[in-house]
């Protein structure tokens, strides 16, 4: 902004505020001295009103005491006041001629009333009404007598009471001989307030008595009358005998909005009971000093003119005096400074401005000489800087390398390469100037200053990985080498960068897949390990099962042997149980597929879960409405719910919520990228999820380890878990676990989605009637002693038993027996030739034979991933004698 402007504009300010206030000064006190006056006038009508009301106050005391020596009132009372027809006739025309009366009435000395305009009040005592009943009393002692302004006890309406004492004219004492009343016409007095010469027709003119109550008002349907004002700070006024004009705000006005307020008390024509009653004018404020405020602005438009001129003569003296030649000089200072040396100032006055001025023009005198030559030193030396700059952006706009330059002390980059600006995502206009704050996450940022300061030190930075912000948001790792340089006297520090984001993705891409490689290895290792060590141990506890039962059989149950065998029964059926979590584990126990929704498996368990978590664990189940089918064995997915809600309810010591949920899930290609052993799909989840205590990272990576565990000694064997894991996987699923340490955890068990028909989670089987028979069966058994515990067992059943210890032997035994065989019990895995091989040759040989297998777990002979071939029968070691003879039964009659 220029100075001339801003002086002018100062001067015109000024001249503004001077005039605004003079104008609202003298407004003001126009409008002061108006209002004053007004109220003042306001107050003479108010008071003018005031006596009007006294004076017909008067004239009626005046009417009442001739009405009082009428001469027929004389005889009434002298005559016993016996009254004539003519006397109330007489005594109405006197309510014409003297005033406004509501009523006149006559009463002897006793208060009775002889004579009444209203005829309903003859014969009456007088002692009814308080009011006058003071009056008479007063009249009859000799007195004359009015009221304050009343509210009458008969009428309910304002009124004044006169009361004059009627004296015998004929004696010379003048004796009180009756009392003459008379109740004033009130709405002869309310037509001199509804004719007050108000200023507004919004005033309220307000007559109010001693108790401060509102007697009467000019508003048409007197809506007033009755109001108690006596809280009014302007009716406590007029009660205590004030007199005076006053402004009231909303709050306390009548009207509901600011008003001018003009009250007096009586007049005192007449000697009152008491002073307190008086008239209150009531006007809108705005009414009232409507025309002070016309008049106040009159008077300052006609004086604005005047200030006008006087700040128009300032503003042009102080312009050709002063601002007029320090444009000019400011003109050519800038003619000067775009290149034009030859310019000089004009000289308008010999005061200081024209000393400046020839000052200014002998100043560029010498300057102009100085200027030319050093101009031709700079032009030599610019082409010698030029060629240099050149050469030198050339080479690092080509490097591969993003190159910054960056200003030490303002944190704040000042050059960027092409390089930098595609690496970063910037235009080079959007990096110039950026701060360096903006371009690395917030973790990394100490670490940056701390080198640029170093940089400051003129130490290097050599081959340090630091992260940088991409203008997308995305982070990318730099190998950095930078330096620091001075330019025109300020520190910069250069750096030169090399992305390393791809080589550090592959490394960590690489680290993933070690780790998930190792884990599979370590996991398939020790599923090789326990497959193998479960069916070794399934033979020995098929010969420990077996044989215990059939010794059982055979010696008395409460005798101490049987109490042994019973002890080794039960160790064997625990063994038993751990076996089949080891093979389930390594995925090599057999499964019985059926196609199946799991809400009907998670229903099912959901029975036995109330008994098993406790009372003092919530749960909360929710099947899918939608779910679709899977494929699986039914009761494996059941053991999996138990297994997972157990290890649950012992993360909630102190109770919780256990929540089991199921719903249709989509795997995509980026989820399965992170997890390389489960195929993009759709699948049905089922999650298995508690707010208990939660596992940290430690336990989260042996979780599905065998004998992991993290409970006490002898409170678990670290086979629960495992056994999920194997069932999950042997069924073509997934299993996920999510878990933070102190909140909760949740397992999620993806399994993959079937097209088809439901089937019934069980096949319904009928238990043979008896378990004997005469049949001849072929044992097929490598173990000895669980070869001659299942020829035992059979054989005492009735069974012709044919045995042999191998494929080879068998085959031999049949080629001699010339029996028919009906049955070929065989185990899988033997030397030399598997159970498989010994069925097929078998049923060569025998066309109508049955096969059963038996085996601690399956290896592939007889089953795909553990799955059965349709038609398979299979028993599973170890096994009960009456769990074979009710297999062998069935297999035969089927």
């Amino acid at each position: 902004m220029k100075l001339t402007f801003k002086l002018l504009a100062g001067i015109f300010a000024g001249t503004a505020v001077v005039i605004l206030a003079i104008s609202l000064l003298s407004f003001t006190f126009t409008q002061s001295a108006l209002e004053k006056s007004i109220g003042k006038n306001q107050l003479g009508i108010a008071g003018q009103t005031m006596t009007q009301i006294d004076a017909f106050l008067y004239e009626r005391y005046i009417d009442i005491q001739a009405i009082a020596g009428e001469t027929f009132l004389q005889d009434l009372l002298k005559g016993g006041g016996k009254q004539r027809k003519t006397d109330t006739n007489r005594l109405k025309e006197l309510t014409v001629v003297t005033g406004p009366w509501d009523i006149l009435y006559v009463t002897d000395r006793k208060g009775k009333i002889l004579l009444s305009t209203s005829e309903e009040e003859i014969g009456k005592s007088i002692g009814h009404e308080p009011h006058s009943f003071f009056g008479f009393r007063e009249a009859i002692n000799g007195k004359t007598h009015h009221s304050d302004l009343v509210i009458s006890d008969d009428t309910k309406k304002p009124t004044v009471i006169y009361t004059i004492p009627v004296r015998d004219k004929e004696d010379p004492k003048q004796a009180v001989i009756g009392v003459v009343g008379g109740h004033l016409d009130w709405p002869a007095v309310e037509e001199i307030l509804e004719n007050i010469p108000s200023p507004s027709p919004e005033a309220h003119v307000m007559l109010v008595d001693s108790e401060g109550s509102v007697i009467g008002c000019n508003l048409p349907n007197r809506e007033m009358v009755g109001l108690n004002l006596k809280e009014s700070s302007v009716v406590r006024d007029v009660l205590s005998g004030g007199s005076k004009t006053i402004f009231l705000p909303e709050s306390e006005s009548m009207l509901g909005e600011a008003s001018l307020v003009s009250y007096v008390p009586q007049a005192g024509r007449l000697s009152y009971k008491s002073n307190g009653w008086g008239l209150i004018l009531e006007v809108p404020r705005k009414t009232a000093i409507a025309g002070a405020s016309k008049t106040a602005l009159r008077l300052v438009l006609l004086l604005l003119p005047v200030l006008l001129f006087m700040a128009g003569g300032s503003v042009w003296f102080v312009w050709r005096s002063i601002l007029k030649p320090v444009s000019l000089l400011t003109k050519t200072t800038a003619a000067i400074r775009s290149g034009d040396l030859s310019r000089r100032a004009p000289i308008m006055s010999q005061d200081e401005i024209g000393d400046l001025g020839a000052t200014f023009n002998t100043m560029m005198d010498r300057l102009k000489t100085s200027h030319e030559g050093l101009k031709q030193k700079v032009e030599e030396r610019t082409k010698e800087v030029a060629a240099s700059e050149a050469k030198y952006k050339t080479m690092i706009d080509t490097c591969p390398d993003a190159v910054l330059i960056a200003d030490v002390e303002a944190k704040t980059i000042r050059y960027a390469n092409p390089a930098a600006c595609r690496l970063l995502g910037y235009d080079q206009e959007e990096l110039i100037l950026k701060n360096v704050a903006d371009l690395h996450p917030k973790e990394a940022l100490p670490h940056v200053m701390e080198a640029i300061e170093g940089s400051s030190q003129q130490e290097s930075v050599t081959a340090e990985e630091i992260p940088f912000l991409r203008k997308d948001g995305g982070i990318v790792v730099m190998e950095v080498s930078g330096a620091a340089i001075k330019m025109d006297g300020r520190m910069f520090s250069i750096g030169f960068f090399r992305d390393l984001t791809e080589r550090k993705q592959a490394e960590a891409e690489r680290e993933k897949l070690e780790k998930q490689l190792a884990a599979s290895q370590k996991m398939e290792s020790i599923g090789r390990l326990t497959g193998g060590v479960a069916h070794d141990f399934n033979n020995l506890l098929g010969i420990i099962t077996g044989n215990c039962e059939l010794a059982l059989n055979e010696t008395k149950p409460d005798g101490p042997v049987g109490e042994y065998l019973k002890d080794i029964k039960e160790a064997g059926e625990r063994a038993a149980v751990l076996t089949r979590q080891l093979l389930a584990f390594s995925r090599k126990q057999v499964l019985q597929l059926r196609v199946f929704s799991m809400n009907d498996v998670l229903i099912r368990a959901d029975r036995l879960l109330q008994r098993l978590i406790g009372e003092n664990i919530q749960l909360l189940t929710l099947p899918a409405p939608d779910l679709a089918l899977v494929k699986a064995d039914p009761g494996q997915i059941e053991q999996v719910i138990l297994n997972l809600a157990t290890n649950a309810r012992d993360a909630m010591p102190h109770g919780g919520k256990l929540i089991l949920e199921t719903k249709n899930a989509t795997l995509d290609e980026e989820y399965t990228s992170r997890h390389p052993e489960i195929q993009p799909g759709t699948y049905s989840m089922l999650a298995v999820s508690d707010n208990g205590l939660g596992m940290d990272e430690k336990t989260m990576s042996h979780l599905f380890e065998p004998f992991y565990t993290t409970k006490g000694k002898g409170k678990g064997t670290g086979l629960g878990l495992s056994m999920v894991y194997g069932i999950v996987k042997q069924s073509g699923g997934h299993i996920s676990v999510h878990s933070t340490h102190g909140q909760g955890t949740s397992f999620k068990v993806y399994l993959p989605q079937v097209e088809g028909a439901a089937q019934p989670l069980r096949a319904e089987k009928t238990a043979p009637a008896i378990l004997t028979g005469s049949e001849t069966v072929m044992v097929v058994e490598d173990e000895e002693k669980l070869r001659k515990f299942i020829c035992r067992v059979l054989g005492e059943k009735g069974y012709a038993v044919l045995e042999a210890s191998s494929g080879d032997e068998a085959l031999r035994t049949v080629g001699s027996s010339g029996k028919p065989i009906a049955l070929l019990i065989t185990d899988v895995i033997m030397p030399g030739m598997s159970g498989r091989e010994v069925a097929e040759r078998m049923i060569l040989k025998k066309p109508g034979i049955k096969i059963l297998y038996i085996s601690g777990f399956t290896e592939n002979a007889i089953a795909h991933h553990g799955v059965l071939d349709e038609g398979t029968h299979f028993l599973g070691k170890p096994f009960t004698p009456e769990t074979l003879l009710h297999q062998v039964r069935e297999i035969i009659e089927s």
